[in-house]
C-alpha cells in the first residue's frame, strides 16, 4: 500500500480498482494452472470461465463498492495454493503470510499444513510472520512496535456483539445465534459444527488412481477455504469473494469430470440461486428477512456439501 499512498487520490485509486480486477483474474489464471496439470496446451472452456465469474459476481461487486482488499488476499492465497501444489514450499509459506497480514483468517491454513506433515511451509509462514511483526521495529523501534503490536491482538480478542447479530454478517456464528437466544449454548453447537467441517477436509473414500491430481488437491483446499470463510466471527459479503476458487473447481468437476452428476450440479445452481439471485436488489423489501436467515451461509455450505460428496464416495476418475 506504501507506493498507493504516495499518489495523488486520482491516481491511486483507479490503480486500486484496476488491481483488484487483476488479482481477481489472476487467481482464476492460477487455478486453471493447477486444474489443466502439465498440459500447457490445455485450456477451459470459455463457458466455465464465464458461470465462475458469475457465480463470484455478487462478491466481486461487493470488494468494489466497499474498496476492500479481500482480492489481494484471495490472489496471495492462490499463489500459495499454486506454490503448495508445486511442492515450492518457503513461497508458499510465505504467501501464507502475506495473506495473513492482509487478514488473520488465511491462519487457518497453518493446522491444516501441520496435519498434512508440509514442515517447510509451516515454518516458513511462521518465521515470516514473526518478520512481518518485527519489521516495523526497524522504522519506530521496538518497543513502539511492541506496542503497537499489543494494541493490535487486544483489537482482535474481542467482537462487538453488534457485528456478531448483524443479519448482514454471513459466518455460522452469527447464524446460530440469530436462531438461538442461549449464548452458552450456541458457542457450544458452534465449535461441534466447526470441528466436524475442518475434520470433513480430511475424510477421502479409497479411490483409483485418479487422472485428475488438480482436482482432487483443489476439492480439498476449497473446503478449507470454505471453513476460513463461514468459521470467522465475522463474514461480510465481500469476503465470500474466495468463494471463486470452490466454484471454479466444481464446475471443472460438472464439465469436465462428470458432467452426469446430477446431484453435484443441483448443489452447484442451488448454491447460486441462494447466493446470488436472493440478493437484496432482487428481493426489495424481503431482503433483511432472508439476510436473517442467514441465504449466503447456507448457500456457501451446498458448496461445501457438494465437495465433501465427492471426496466421502469411491470416484473413478
Amino acid at each position: 500500500m506504501i507506493p498507493l499512498s504516495k499518489l495523488h487520490d486520482h491516481a491511486a485509486v483507479p490503480i486500486w480498482f484496476l488491481s483488484i480486477f487483476a488479482f481477481f483474474m489472476g487467481s482464476i489464471y492460477l487455478t486453471k494452472r493447477i486444474l489443466i496439470g502439465e498440459k500447457p496446451k490445455k485450456d477451459l472452456s470459455g463457458i466455465l470461465y464465464l458461470f465462475g465469474i458469475l457465480m463470484t459476481l455478487r462478491f466481486l461487486l461487493s470488494v468494489l463498492q466497499r474498496v476492500q482488499s479481500d482480492a489481494l488476499m484471495l490472489f496471495l492465497l492462490a499463489l500459495f495454493v499454486f506454490a503448495l501444489y508445486r511442492k515450492k514450499e518457503y513461497l508458499a509459506g510465505f504467501c501464507l503470510a502475506s495473506a495473513a497480514m492482509i487478514k488473520l483468517t488465511p491462519l487457518i491454513f497453518l493446522p491444516y499444513l501441520i496435519l498434512r506433515k508440509r514442515a517447510r511451509a509451516t515454518a516458513a509462514c511462521v518465521a515470516s510472520l514473526a518478520f512481518y511483526a518485527l519489521l516495523p521495529a526497524f522504522y519506530v523501534g521496538w518497543a513502539r512496535n511492541l506496542t503497537y503490536l499489543k494494541n493490535w491482538l487486544l483489537v482482535h480478542k474481542t467482537n462487538p456483539a453488534d457485528y456478531l447479530l448483524w443479519f448482514k454478517n454471513q459466518s455460522l456464528l452469527s447464524c446460530l445465534l440469530r436462531f438461538f437466544s442461549n449464548a452458552n449454548i450456541v458457542y457450544i453447537i458452534f465449535a461441534i459444527l466447526a470441528a466436524a467441517l475442518f475434520a470433513s477436509v480430511f475424510i477421502r473414500a479409497k479411490k483409483l488412481k485418479s487422472r485428475h491430481p488438480g482436482f482432487d488437491y483443489l476439492r480439498e483446499i476449497s473446503m478449507v477455504l470454505i471453513c476460513m470463510i463461514i468459521l470467522s466471527p465475522l463474514a461480510w459479503k465481500h469476503t465470500f469473494v474466495h468463494l471463486l476458487i470452490p466454484h471454479l473447481v466444481l464446475l471443472y468437476y460438472a464439465f469436465y469430470i462428470n458432467p452426469g452428476d446430477k446431484v453435484t450440479r443441483g448443489l452447484l445452481v442451488g448454491s447460486f440461486l441462494i447466493n446470488t439471485i436472493l440478493n437484496p436488489e432482487m428481493t426489495g423489501s424481503f431482503a433483511q428477512i432472508i439476510q436473517e436467515y442467514s441465504n449466503v451461509t447456507f448457500g456457501t455450505l451446498l458448496l461445501f456439501a457438494a465437495l465433501l460428496r465427492l471426496g466421502a464416495k469411491p470416484c473413478k476418475y
